[in-house]
């Protein structure tokens, strides 16, 4: 278990790195897939602290149960990797109007 705790903890500190690299690129897709990893992350290590393990709920397909984590967490991987695909930075920021 500490060495989830350990890896999840690494995980949750290289996308805020990787999201903080992003703003400052402005680049808001890839920002808000690494959103979604994050948010998933921290919803699994919450889980971890609070029950001492991920509570698991929604069947998909009569195999596969996961939970909304873990959907937050292959959503975004999906969705950053698409964008890396692309690499596209065409949703940027408006830039700020001067007075």
């Amino acid at each position: 278990m500490p060495f989830i705790l350990a890896t999840t903890l690494i995980v949750i500190l290289l996308v805020v790195i990787g999201l903080v690299r992003t703003m400052r690129n402005d680049d808001l897709r890839i920002a808000l897939a690494l959103c979604l990893i994050l948010a998933g992350a921290i919803g699994n290590l919450w889980d971890r602290f609070a029950w001492g393990y991920v509570f698991d709920w929604i069947l998909i397909g009569g195999t596969s149960i996961v939970n909304i984590a873990d959907i937050c967490i292959a959503v975004g991987i999906l969705w950053y990797l698409f964008e890396m695909w692309r690499g596209t930075k065409t949703l940027q920021r408006a830039p700020e109007a001067r007075a």
